[in-house]
């Protein structure tokens, strides 16, 4: 390999370890400023996580983000909040095996039960989710997960309100459609 090859070499690696240490400093900065609302969100979204757990999960995610290698993360927002619900998702399943070495509950669904179908019905929600078209995806987590006003994604996508508001309800329609079924 020449001199000029190799220098090649090293400039693309070195733009790979800048690109890297952007999406770390990214990662940390969405973290920081979102630390709290990443934890309510756990909290409002999975019933029986105390505090100490949301904490422990928010901070597994970012550790997890901040070690990972390579790749660029399309939708970091997205990928975000997937992992904090596979990190509540994953307490509550080795809570289920904690809990099913005991005695039944007599008289009612024990409270692992009671998590196995809420893990059910987020897998679907999940799913159903997944299913949307991007844009309309996109939206409805903004605007449900993150908080965000149509003002603001409107001025973030320049789109107009209208659309974003149609993109949402529309997504919203097929989420209650396939969910109708749990809902009853």
């Amino acid at each position: 390999m020449n001199a000029a090859a190799q220098g090649g070499a090293l400039i693309f690696g070195e733009d790979i370890e800048i690109s890297q240490r952007t999406m770390k400093s990214r990662i940390a900065q969405v973290f920081s400023e979102g630390y709290g609302r990443f934890k309510s969100y756990l909290r409002a979204s999975f019933a029986g996580l105390s505090e100490f757990d949301a904490e422990d999960i928010v901070q597994q995610a970012a550790v997890s983000l901040l070690e990972r290698d390579g790749g660029e993360i399309e939708n970091l927002s997205a990928y975000i909040y997937a992992s904090l619900r596979n990190g509540a998702k994953n307490l509550f399943r080795k809570r289920g095996r904690e809990v099913s070495g005991e005695e039944p509950q007599r008289g009612g669904c024990s409270s692992a039960e009671e998590e196995a179908v809420k893990n059910e019905l987020w897998d679907v929600f999940e799913k159903a989710l997944d299913s949307l078209d991007e844009r309309s995806r996109f939206v409805y987590m903004k605007t449900e997960f993150e908080g965000k006003s149509y003002r603001e994604l409107s001025e973030e996508t320049g789109e107009p309100v209208g659309t974003l508001l149609s993109r949402k309800n529309r997504a919203a329609k097929k989420l209650m459609a396939v969910l109708a079924e749990y809902l009853d």
